[in-house]
């Protein structure tokens, strides 16, 4: 499967994008400060619409096979990554579970937020080419329901790409 920019689709069918870097994005409202020996951004508005939790991973690098996809109904998910770009699959909301025809894979770099809708099917990111850091807002609680369902006509692979 090709990687892509997750900036080159169409992503309001998963959920919202939000660029750190910039002024203003998606709605929300981006703001700026610095002081002695910092630079710092926050959004006006809260990331996810529930109390969140806040999640650190450390995804494997590519090449990697992915045989299922999970979703969650009762929150958001937002990831970002910390120093490097992350990787990862999305594909729509469905009650059928993922399709290895509907899946995308998408590169997320540092300094942008993707906010999962609750049902968007995806999976754990990896880095692109070492193990790599990243974070995840979600309201995350024992015996939460996060469902996860193998990838019809998967599995899905992703190749590093070339560099």
């Amino acid at each position: 499967m090709i990687l892509q920019p997750i900036t080159s689709i169409e992503f309001a069918r998963y959920g919202a994008l939000i660029d750190m870097t910039a002024p203003t994005d998606g709605g929300r409202k981006v703001n700026f400060g610095a002081g002695d020996g910092y630079k710092d951004a926050h959004t006006d508005l809260p990331v996810i619409d529930t109390p969140a939790s806040l999640g650190m991973t450390i995804g494997d690098a590519l090449p990697a096979r992915f045989d299922a996809m999970e979703r969650h109904f009762h929150t958001q998910e937002a990831l970002f990554g910390a120093e490097e770009p992350i990787a990862f699959l999305l594909s729509v909301a469905g009650d059928e579970g993922p399709h290895a025809d509907d899946v995308v894979a998408v590169t997320l770099p540092p300094g942008m937020l993707a906010v999962l809708d609750r049902g968007v099917w995806h999976s754990a990111a990896r880095g692109l080419s070492r193990p790599t850091r990243y974070f995840y807002l979600a309201h995350c609680y024992a015996d939460e329901p996060t469902e996860w369902r193998a990838i019809a006509g998967g599995p899905v692979s992703l190749e590093a790409p070339d560099r």
